[in-house]
């Protein structure tokens, strides 16, 4: 299975290696915060806007089979997740701008400026919140290093493996729409340029693309982490933790491991959240 990056991994460009791993441990805590629903359903835009507004990042869809607690009312249904995909219409290679919707069955136009250099690509273009947004006109505003190049995406609908890191499918279609296992994801797209957020069905492991960003779809949502806020949302997770001392002590440890989680290390051991670590 052939992947490319550009340029960093979808993370920004590291110093050094504590900070590729400080992002790392960042996107794994991420996924022990209890996820909610946003209040009301709402199109793309204005749910991702929402999300920003509230300080809270949407789910993106290959964090869905890790989410502890889902709220309640879940069932079955479209939810709208955190994963925004790009690309061309029938896998055609990316031009200077990529432009979806402004039809009758999508009033709500949205724009991409592809960058230079991924100009002449094939695949999707993959984007996690909270790493972009949508202006009022509707421009996708995403910084480059933070964006994914699936090349061997999939360009037409049916079954596919699943891409291990964003979930989305690639390679060869498997079959129709109707895959089963953990490791597979059927998808329903229409073969027109696609700027959305993936919609994920809850009763099965099909995805769709190209809804109408003006559809009113409930939408699954965290608490925003960042290399700024983190120290906090790691103490406050730890206040409410209720488990063993040895799930305690691997926190600990994973903590200590990394020089400015220290300092949430010592505030726990404040408030004896670690007594008999």
């Amino acid at each position: 299975m052939q992947k490319t990056f550009h340029p960093a991994n979808a993370i920004p460009v590291p110093r050094n290696a504590d900070e590729i791993l400080r992002n790392v441990r960042i996107r794994m805590f991420s996924k022990f915060l209890e996820p909610k629903y946003l209040n009301g359903p709402m199109g793309a835009v204005e749910t991702v806007h929402e999300a920003k507004r509230r300080g809270l990042s949407l789910v993106p869809y290959a964090d869905f089979e890790h989410v502890r607690n889902m709220p309640a009312g879940n069932g079955y249904g479209k939810i709208r997740t955190g994963t925004l995909v790009i690309h061309e219409a029938d896998g055609r290679t990316l031009g200077e701008r990529v432009v979806s919707g402004g039809n009758f069955s999508s009033p709500e136009c949205l724009v991409y400026e592809v960058p230079p250099q991924l100009r002449g690509k094939r695949g999707w273009l993959v984007a996690e919140s909270p790493n972009f947004d949508f202006t009022d006109r509707g421009e996708v505003v995403v910084p480059v290093e933070r964006i994914i190049h699936v090349e061997r995406a999939a360009t037409h609908g049916g079954t596919f493996r699943k891409d291990k890191e964003t979930g989305v499918p690639v390679g060869d279609r498997i079959g129709e729409n109707n895959g089963r296992k953990p490791d597979t994801v059927s998808v329903n797209n229409k073969h027109e340029p696609c700027i959305d957020l993936i919609v994920k069905d809850m009763g099965s492991n099909t995805i769709f693309l190209d809804v109408a960003t003006s559809e009113k779809l409930k939408a699954l949502a965290r608490p925003a982490i960042t290399p700024e806020n983190y120290v906090e949302h790691v103490v406050s997770r730890l206040q409410e933790m209720e488990c063993s001392l040895d799930l305690k002590r691997f926190v600990y440890d994973w903590m200590s491991g990394d020089q400015a989680l220290s300092e949430a290390v010592n505030r726990a051991r404040m408030l004896s959240i670690f007594a008999g670590v």
